[in-house]
């Protein structure tokens, strides 16, 4: 597997850098979005989780 995973970074590494981090932009905007529209959430359970604790 490791071997599988040198050839891709071979592949990538010849690519233009531009695509590359267009690319990177296109497959992590989902992740970003979901992180941003959840992080009131998150944060609204961390401070009800702080009020519970005891002193």
């Amino acid at each position: 597997m490791l071997d599988r995973a040198w050839e891709h970074a071979r592949l990538l590494a010849q690519k233009p850098t531009l695509l590359l981090r267009y690319t990177r932009l296109m497959f992590t905007e989902h992740l970003r979005k979901r992180m941003q529209d959840l992080l009131g959430y998150g944060l609204a359970m961390e401070g009800l989780a702080l009020m519970e604790q005891p002193g």
